[in-house]
């Protein structure tokens, strides 16, 4: 029996998660806590396979995927960003990083790179390039979208992080997709975004595109569609984001029978100006049904487990 639990692919995957997270506690030159871990199991992954279960949890599904995070250039030393940028590039993963999130960012890499930005700071360095999932994006020249488009780097915007954080709103969208990056919408992570709300982002996004730019026509509805869906998928590097033969069957079934969709309006403009994500009645990931009629199976459960955990953690003021 012992045997045949170490033959086992879930106690494989608990076994790397383990030591990946007893790295991560283990305090190593150059590299963050989370980045470690986060390394360790994507070298694992990248060397050996993926061996994650074919069966996972209640779905019979593989929802998740690896990518190597550089935080950002202020956080991140030259010599780690460069030894995980090979590292990724050879493990054939993508590559995540925050670049020029606010002005404090760009004026400070000015200041300790001889005047270059943070674009092309990482120019330099040889890490842009379509394997790059820059966040934020928000802080550029016209050399700098020139570089970003030049390399085909994803692009993501992330407008409710970035207004609540102060970090600014003028997010260039328009002139990146023309200059050949791949843009895309984010959210940020939940300590500044909170709901993480696609629906609410896509919205927002719009609404901040129109006011800055001071036309109510900035930022076309198919477009911003495209960025939510699509072109995040491109970024992934997943068969997803449209409803075409040979691509994941990931759907998500809007009731539009509310007031939301009382106006005769597209469909588009009652889903991103009227509606919200409570509209989403079903949720189909890989031709299997995530959420049924706004249930998840066993949400009552997943949440009691999450609030116990959460009931574990010292928060420190």
């Amino acid at each position: 029996m012992l045997i045949d639990l170490l033959k086992s692919s879930y106690f494989s995957l608990f076994l790397i998660v383990a030591l990946g997270f007893m790295l991560g506690r283990i305090k190593i030159k150059g590299l963050s806590l989370d980045v470690s871990a986060v390394i360790f199991i994507a070298l694992l992954f990248g060397h050996f396979g993926v061996i994650i279960p074919k069966e996972l949890g209640n779905f019979g599904l593989v929802l998740f995927i690896f990518t190597i995070g550089i935080h950002a250039i202020y956080s991140v030393s030259e010599e780690l960003i460069l030894w995980a940028t090979e590292f990724a590039r050879r493990h054939n993963l993508k590559i995540h990083i925050h670049v020029a999130e606010s002005e404090r960012e760009d004026l400070e890499c000015k200041a300790a790179h001889g005047g270059l930005s943070p674009v092309e700071y990482l120019d330099a360095l040889g890490v842009l390039g379509p394997d790059v999932i820059a966040a934020h994006t928000l802080w550029l020249s016209e050399h700098d979208i020139e570089l970003l488009g030049r390399h085909h780097v994803n692009c993501v915007h992330n407008i409710n992080s970035n207004t609540k954080l102060s970090s600014g709103y003028k997010f260039k969208w328009k002139e990146l997709t023309e200059a050949g990056a791949n843009v895309c919408l984010g959210t940020d992570g939940c300590a500044s975004s909170n709901n993480l709300d696609m629906l609410e982002a896509m919205k927002t996004t719009a609404l901040f595109q129109k006011a800055w730019r001071k036309d109510p026509s900035a930022l076309p509805l198919k477009t911003l569609m495209e960025m939510a869906t699509v072109n995040g998928a491109k970024a992934l590097g997943l068969k997803t984001g449209t409803i075409k033969e040979g691509y994941e069957a990931d759907i998500q079934i809007v009731d539009t029978d509310n007031t939301f969709f009382l106006s005769p309006g597209p469909f588009l403009a009652n889903f991103i100006y009227s509606a919200h994500s409570d509209c989403v009645s079903s949720l189909i990931a890989g031709g299997k049904f995530l959420m049924r009629d706004r249930m998840v199976p066993d949400e009552k459960a997943i949440l009691k487990g999450a609030r116990g955990v959460l009931d574990e953690i010292d928060y420190k003021q």
